[in-house]
């Protein structure tokens, strides 16, 4: 199945995963500092716990919800939650406009499985109801347009999927 619109992604150099760049992308310079921030501060073990908690007691999820599913990360940083996700999605897609993303540490043996996108959530590089389920944790409120964020998440978010929405 694909999820990604390859007419507009180019292909980036960065993490083992498969990584792409939307060539639409004008600027970025609004999260630079994500990145800095995603990079440097967030690898204490600590917010391991507090983020399994934050996915999985905040939705009131089941342990292997995720499992078989497409799932889209929007503002997926450096991983803080797909790490959780990854194990069980049939196929999972980090997005993310900020350099975070190429601190995005994928487990070994779900290459096949991750793609990660250098993109904005206004106008995602994805085909039509492909996701099963979108996570957009803390992101929101950060977007330029949010009218356009939440018709692209509309747009990509299959009938009947799951939007995680905090």
């Amino acid at each position: 199945m694909t999820i990604l619109d390859p007419t507009v992604l180019r292909p980036g150099t960065g993490p083992r995963a498969r990584y792409h760049v939307d060539t639409r992308i004008e600027d970025a310079s609004g999260v630079a500092d994500f990145g800095l921030q995603w990079r440097t501060f967030d690898p204490y073990p600590e917010l391991e716990v507090l983020s399994y908690g934050h996915l999985y007691g905040r939705f009131l999820l089941p342990q292997h919800f995720f499992r078989g599913k497409t799932v889209v990360d929007l503002g997926c940083g450096n991983g803080r939650l797909g790490r959780f996700v990854i194990a069980d999605a049939a196929a999972y897609v980090g997005v993310e406009l900020s350099d975070a993303v190429l601190a995005f540490e994928v487990p070994d043996g779900a290459l096949d499985r991750v793609d990660l996108v250098r993109a904005s959530m206004e106008r995602l590089p994805m085909v039509d109801a492909s996701a099963d389920v979108v996570l957009c944790w803390g992101v929101l409120h950060h977007v330029g347009d949010y009218r356009a964020a939440m018709r692209e998440i509309e747009r990509v978010l299959k009938p009947g999927g799951t939007l995680l929405l905090y």
